[in-house]
């Protein structure tokens, strides 16, 4: 299997052809991105882990002190809770707030990539060509769940990234924005290749 979860390490470890991509669940309720790069064997999660110490200015999701999600690689950042980058989503409650706390819920891994309905999507001809993982984060106080899904080919070099918005609230949410994926790198020594045209 392509894809596992390692419970020592708290880690989900996908396994592409050529190259391996890491999450962490922090404190068992925050994710976080911890390596996409060349592939690994058997990483051990805690060593590669790039650990940031808390900036003065950054405010804390809870009591300690020494922690902030603003000096975390976040997997799906949040808007207003205590993260001050860009954040991957950003919804609307009916009285104005736009503060969510989105936390670890729940995983299921399965072979194969089911279809996005309504959308355009990579697809698999068969369920032994690919894995996909996903992981449900929830905001129970408003009824929120985002469901980030993973597939990982075994013959190929990609990790397809989709995010899901469900409102099981009672209360109407607007969606102000919304994007398949998030991804915080170490550095930015990078060359990016675009072409141009109607379909961008």
């Amino acid at each position: 299997m392509s894809i596992i979860f390692d419970n020592k390490q708290k880690s989900f470890i996908l396994q592409a052809k050529n190259s391996t991509y890491i999450i962490k669940i922090l404190r068992d309720k925050y994710l976080s991105h911890i390596y996409w790069g060349g592939k690994i064997a058997n990483p051990a999660v805690d060593q590669i882990e790039n650990s940031t110490s808390r900036c003065s200015f950054s405010a804390n999701p809870d009591e300690d002190t020494s922690f902030s999600l603003d000096s975390v690689p976040s997997e799906y950042p949040a808007y207003g809770n205590t993260d001050l980058r860009m954040p991957a989503y950003q919804i609307q409650l009916e009285n104005g707030t736009r503060i969510t706390d989105l936390t670890y819920d729940s995983y299921e891994i399965i072979k194969g990539k089911p279809k996005l309905k309504g959308l355009p999507a990579v697809y698999t001809d068969n369920d032994r060509e690919a894995d996909t993982l996903f992981i449900t984060l929830a905001d129970p106080l408003i009824g929120l769940k985002v469901i980030l899904s993973y597939t990982v080919f075994s013959d190929y070099d990609a990790v397809i990234r989709s995010a899901r918005l469900v409102n099981n609230g009672n209360s109407r949410l607007n969606v102000l924005r919304a994007l398949s994926m998030s991804v915080d790198f170490d550095h930015s020594d990078f060359d990016m290749l675009s072409l141009s045209g109607s379909w961008a």
